[in-house]
């Protein structure tokens, strides 16, 4: 009988699953000192030599159930109050499941004694030393790396396939893995570029810190990898290791700019899933392919997390090389599912059930401090008599107003502590640049804090390191965790989760946030902790009780499933109407054009894969007839995904019966006096021929306002400064919280997103026509505001200092303190080490980074 049978035969035993039931409860429940546990759930007697028995056989299997298992039967045991024989016995369950992290914090938590290896039996002893060898990679000059299951079979993976799919769940070691194998393929390829794309910004700075990091430690050795999110030519080094770190949208800027000299040697997709993503989701297929199509010999890993049909990302890919799907369940942390019920009658007291696929049991109660009068206070006590003591709690809300909210609730239960010098640091830092009232200042002040996608890099970044070394104990945060930021929790804590406009959050994204819960290396387990289950008015969508795997939907698949729709909408041009509820049609039909181009045909391209051949013919009938119905380039429409070329022809026709200078049509530089009306005037244009996107209309000559101070560089503390001051000026009832999120939220979709993405397109369209009209001395006059914009600064001193991994943030201060406005990377590495750090009073946070890329150089 195999192993797999084995356990599976194992795992449906009446018996077993009573006991195993047990297990589970009884550690569950002793997480919560403030749980009254039922009279079942008091006290429990488990048979050590049973269970252990039970687990050396689950162990040895890969599936998911049995790891888990073997895990929670093990991890218990460590924590029970046994003989030094039994947890010696359940080191080898650990050590079975090559799961080091966790032997590891028995050890430090003083469970187990050090080195359970050596009082083993000599056979037992063998076992261990042999499964040790088996997760050995030699790498470099003989550096040993250790690793679990998964890592050794991505490992082997990745090095033997040239077009690969990963998925696994969070926790598994991917992040680490990638590190280590990366550095082993810059050794092999000195000269390689590694094209490293994640879903959103946050996760850049991330990826970017990571690298640094693991390249410079000394086991590692590979300063000279130049690391990069800088999506500009300069940013390539020539005949050195490269790893450009963007987002789709950084990569498309880099791919205008470089065109064919962009050569990347690997290609990898972290959150792969996310090409389902609406419009987004089809602009990642789109820059990924182009890439693919220009060279056949180019490397691609999709990583992403659990799902059940990775071998999607690999369909209709021709590659070079081999090419395979890995797919892995293995477990690392345990996860434990929580719903948390008001008793009836009795405000204060709350049930907390364990839910088990279909089976839910009652643990106990717990009694908040006060009457739950609003949504927000049920989630901020219940979060509250649920802590961990020890930090990692994390509080899920709807919203960048909610969390504030929830925030405050939590600060103001906290118990006063004296404040370490970190904490008052990034105070000091909140309040020197965003506002002396912004509510994180205060929360701050009882180890509370929140966290969402509009807050500066900096401060985001400080509250995340904060919270992973416990220094934080609580963090509220919206849907920016659910983009893959990289912040796991001891518990999670949701009511009725949402993303987006108050869409209700999908099951797949519900168990992305929930792979939060459980620190690898420092917990054992996590929870995801559901308030009010039960109540259809807060859970639009009834919680998940049992987790499962789901499927990767391209969004260029979804909408080509309607083909009808599509050619429909691509054969009556595209109408705006429709294009503002599908922005994703426009997206499609740019990255069809793309494929146009690249391919010749729509027959090899991978967006097709799924259509038959008439679709297929249909489908190029459309898009090529809408080409020829228009004077734009196809080059154009290219360069300008997601903007339909009718809207880009009917720009093009109001250029050409202007009859006003020609000159006013350019954007100028965002130090000129006249600047703000300039920009005013062409963001006018835009709603007007291209899409009504700076709207509402008596909004647009504001926004002209921010974008422009936004390109200079100027501090957000003084954008919301000189809001703020406009507000009280006009006698506007608009509170200082209010006004601080709008300006955080202009600047992330108006200043970083739609703005460069139409004045990128408008300044296409009219170098169209300049050419036409033979004015290239005014195309020469065109600043390239794409990266200004996306950055928030235009000098180049700036730029390279961001292009080096320093948050906007310190880049504007340091770039205070030099002179020179235009110096490349080296040059302001020059410059910053001539600086004394220590004399300058910066806060600890800006002198954290500018030290850490200094040691990483």
């Amino acid at each position: 009988m195999s192993i797999a049978t084995l356990a599976n035969k194992l795992l449906s035993t009446r018996s077993f699953e009573q006991a195993l039931a047990l297990v589970v409860q009884d550690s569950v429940a002793s997480q919560f000192p403030a749980l009254t546990r039922t009279d079942a759930t008091k006290e429990f007697l488990h048979d050590w030599d049973y269970l252990l028995k039970c687990a050396s056989v689950l162990a040895q299997s890969e599936s998911a159930n049995a790891e888990d298992a073997s895990l929670r039967i093990a991890t218990h045991c460590l924590s029970s109050t046994v003989d030094s024989v039994t947890k010696d016995a359940a080191c080898v369950i650990l050590d079975t499941l090559t799961n080091a992290p966790a032997l590891r914090l028995a050890q430090e938590r003083s469970l187990v004694e050090e080195a359970p290896q050596d009082r083993l039996p000599l056979p037992l002893r063998l076992a261990w030393m042999r499964r040790h060898l088996e997760g050995l990679v030699i790498v470099g000059e003989g550096q040993e790396l250790s690793f679990n299951r998964f890592q050794r079979e991505a490992w082997r993976a990745a090095s033997s396939n040239h077009v690969l799919s990963i998925t696994a769940p969070t926790s598994t070691g991917k992040s680490f893995l990638l590190c280590q194998w990366l550095a082993e393929y810059f050794r092999a390829s000195p000269d390689a570029v590694v094209v490293y794309v994640v879903p959103t910004r946050a996760l850049i700075q991330q990826v970017e810190r990571d690298l640094r990091e693991e390249f410079a430690s000394p086991a590692v050795g590979l300063k000279s990898v130049s690391i990069s999110s800088l999506p500009m030519e300069s940013a390539v080094k020539k005949g050195a290791p490269n790893v450009l770190v963007f987002t789709q949208e950084r990569l498309h800027i880099l791919t205008l700019a470089m065109g064919s000299e962009l050569k990347p040697t690997l290609l990898i997709i972290d959150e792969a899933h996310k090409v389902g993503d609406g419009a987004r989701g089809v602009l990642l297929s789109n820059v990924v392919d182009h890439l693919a199509a220009n060279d056949a010999g180019l490397r691609l890993f999709f990583a992403s997390p659990l799902v059940s049909n990775p071998e999607t990302l690999l369909e209709g890919r021709q590659s070079d090389g081999p090419t395979e799907t890995l797919s892995s369940e293995h477990t690392t942390v345990n996860q434990n599912l929580l719903w948390v019920s008001q008793v009836k009658g009795k405000p204060k007291q709350w049930t907390v059930e364990l839910c088990r696929g279909d089976e839910v049991h009652v643990l106990g109660e717990v009694v908040l401090e006060e009457r739950p009068s609003s949504v927000w206070k049920r989630i901020a006590f219940v979060a509250s008599a649920l802590a961990d003591a020890r930090g990692g709690n994390l509080i899920y809300a709807n919203g960048a107003a909610a969390a504030e909210d929830i925030a405050h609730l939590l600060a103001t239960m906290a118990r006063e502590e004296e404040l370490d010098d970190e904490l008052k640091s990034l105070i000091d830092l909140v309040k020197k640049h965003v506002h002396p009232r912004y509510a994180l200042a205060t929360t701050l002040a009882s180890r509370v804090a929140f966290h969402y996608g509009n807050m500066p890099l900096l401060i985001r970044t400080e509250i995340e390191r904060l919270f992973r070394e416990g220094v934080i104990s609580f963090l509220v945060c919206t849907s920016t965790l659910v983009e893959g930021v990289n912040l796991p929790c001891k518990s999670i804590f949701v009511r009725g989760p949402t993303k987006g406009k108050g869409q209700p959050m999908n099951e797949n994204d519900f168990w992305n946030l929930a792979g939060r819960a459980g620190r690898l290396g420092k917990e054992f387990q996590g929870n995801i902790v559901c308030i009010d289950p039960k109540d259809s008015n807060a859970w639009k969508v009834s919680p998940p009780r049992s987790r499962s795997t789901y499927p990767i939907r391209p969004a260029a698949q979804e909408v080509l499933s309607s083909l009808d729709e599509f050619v429909n909408y691509v054969d009556a041009e595209t109408p705006s109407d429709a294009a503002r509820q599908h922005p994703e049609w426009d997206q499609l039909l740019s990255y069809l054009i793309t494929q146009l181009g690249s391919r010749g045909d729509f027959a090899s391209s991978p967006v097709c894969a799924g259509l038959q051949g008439n679709e297929v013919q249909r489908l190029e009938a459309a898009v090529t007839s809408l080409l020829d119905s228009v004077d734009i380039p196809a080059d154009l429409a290219v360069r300008n995904p997601g903007i339909s070329p009718i809207a880009m022809q009917r720009l093009l026709e109001y250029f050409r019966g202007r009859t006003k200078l020609v000159d006013d049509l350019l954007p100028v530089l965002p130090e000129s006096e006249d600047a703000a009306m300039n920009y005013n005037n062409i963001f006018g244009r835009i709603n007007s021929h291209l899409a009504r996107v700076f709207s509402p209309p008596t909004r647009t000559f504001a926004l002209s306002i921010l974008v422009v101070d936004w390109m200079r560089g100027k501090p957000l503390a003084q954008l919301i400064g000189s809001r703020n001051a406009y507000y009280v000026s006009k006698e506007r009832d608009e509170t200082i919280g209010t006004t601080i999120r709008a300006v955080m939220q202009d600047v992330e979709q108006i200043a970083r997103f739609i703005a460069p993405r139409y004045l990128t397109c408008y300044i296409d369209v009219l170098r169209q026509y300049l050419r036409e009209i033979e004015r290239q001395d005014l195309i020469d006059q065109i600043p390239e505001v794409n990266v200004w914009l996306e950055f928030g600064a235009s000098l180049q001193t700036q730029l390279s200092l961001m292009g080096l991994g320093l948050s906007r943030t310190t880049a504007i201060t340091i770039s205070d303190l030099i002179v020179a406005s235009d110096l490349n990377e080296e040059q302001v590495l020059g410059e910053i080490g001539k600086l004394d750090l220590q004399s300058l009073g910066l806060p600890l946070a800006l002198s954290r980074e500018v030290e850490q890329l200094l040691a990483s150089r």
